[in-house]
């Protein structure tokens, strides 16, 4: 986190003056005061929504989708799709949007989760897991 510091405080100091010759003035004098930068939750405070879509998608597009051990598991499961459900949930949490029920709704409502989506079926769900555990 950024901090940056202001001063202020203020001081009497001799003056001299026609009228006043050994008056006494108050000085204003900066002292440090902290103000503390922090990142909003939603960055489309700062950023367009479009933007921040491109960005999370050039960042998953860097990651190695030509893994062999990736296409060994993408090639027994055609329906997972990691790239859309990494797209998806790197957008949703640059701009605030964390639970899951509502990301599974903006996928269908909303222009830029459908792009995102790609077809992709977001079906999620904040339901705990269980197991059995006998």
């Amino acid at each position: 986190m950024l901090q940056t510091r202001k001063y202020r405080c203020q001081a009497v100091v001799p003056v001299s003056t026609p009228t006043y010759p050994s008056a006494m003035a108050i000085a204003t004098i900066q002292e440090p005061s902290i103000e503390k930068f922090s990142v909003p939750l939603d960055l489309t405070e700062w950023i367009d929504a479009q933007t921040i879509r491109a960005w999370v998608k050039e960042e998953i597009d860097t990651l190695d989708w030509s893994n062999p051990e990736l296409a060994k598991v993408l090639a027994l499961h055609s329906n997972l799709r990691p790239r859309e459900l990494l797209t998806i949930l790197g957008y949703a949490y640059a701009v605030g949007i964390y639970e899951s029920e509502e990301i599974s709704r903006l996928c269908t409502t909303d222009r830029i989760f459908r792009e995102l989506a790609n077809g992709f079926s977001c079906r999620f769900s904040s339901a705990p897991c269980t197991r059995n555990m006998a």
